[in-house]
């Protein structure tokens, strides 16, 4: 998919999944355009992966602001040209119970999990559809788009949202723009920092916070996760899971409670 040249974007790249696409792709000899809030951690791998010869542009976004991610893209073209890969990664937990949430949160989750990506798309779709040219969108979503958890509500509704709004994306182009695959990214357990302290909204969300971050920390690498997610993408897949037989239970579980009409055993976190 991708080739020595080609121009890739990647939101969230200053850790995690992201940082390791950005890895990925600059060992493919692609050219980078990386955004992130995090100015000293996007600071860090942008330098790294110069000092290892790859081309880098880089700039502080906020994914939650149109006019920061259309002026990311235009920088982008700026400096590169055409884009040939748009991975939409950035993103953010929120742990407590819904009514616990403070508006400002609850905007922020959905500033970063559902309205970076559309952003992402807005910015730089049109332009992929006038090339005529073969492109890719990547949509991180999560395995927690296949079902619910008590206390991760944020998340959960904004990761439906996501996979919703790459299903719907797919068909579109489908029909107008069939040189652009679409990707919906469904990772597992994967060992980031999402679980962080400060993704703890609410007090009630603290045992589940940290259950989930004992439980991601023994999870897949991420350069693993990246692996697995370019590989799909040169596929063109539509469904990229980094943990295929979790993905099946998950699917499995939800569709068979919904058809049969059954309601949910909700246990607290201990």
């Amino acid at each position: 998919m991708i080739e020595s040249g080609d121009v890739a974007v990647v939101t969230g790249a200053a850790s995690g999944i992201g940082e390791a696409l950005a890895r990925q792709l600059a060992l493919a000899g692609a050219r980078l355009a990386l955004a992130d809030i995090d100015e000293a951690g996007l600071h860090r791998i942008s330098a790294e992966l110069r000092a290892g010869g790859a081309e880098v542009f880089a700039r502080v976004t906020d994914v939650t602001r149109w006019d920061d991610v259309a002026a990311f893209a235009d920088e982008t073209r700026a400096a590169f040209g055409a884009v040939r890969l748009v991975v939409n990664n950035a993103g953010i937990e929120t742990t407590g119970a819904l009514w616990e949430i403070s508006p400002e949160r609850w905007e922020q989750t959905v500033g970063v999990n559902l309205n970076g990506v559309y952003f992402g798309v807005r910015a730089f779709v049109p332009d992929m559809i006038a090339a005529e040219q073969p492109a890719t969108i990547v949509n991180i979503a999560s395995v927690g788009a296949l079902s619910v958890m008590p206390l991760m509500t944020p998340y959960s509704a904004t990761k439906h949202a996501v996979l919703a709004l790459t299903e719907g994306l797919y068909m579109e182009l489908a029909v107008v723009a069939p040189w652009i695959s679409v990707c919906a990214v469904l990772p597992g357990s994967v060992a980031t920092s999402i679980f962080r302290p400060e993704a703890s909204a609410a007090p009630s969300g603290d045992a589940l916070r940290n259950q989930m971050a004992e439980f991601v920390a023994a999870g897949l690498q991420p350069v693993e996760a990246a692996r697995i997610i370019l590989a799909g993408a040169a596929a063109g897949d539509l469904w990229i899971f980094t943990d295929d037989s979790r993905a099946d239970e998950m699917l499995t579980e939800r569709t068979t409670r919904i058809l049969r009409r059954e309601p949910y055993v909700v246990t607290a976190p201990q």
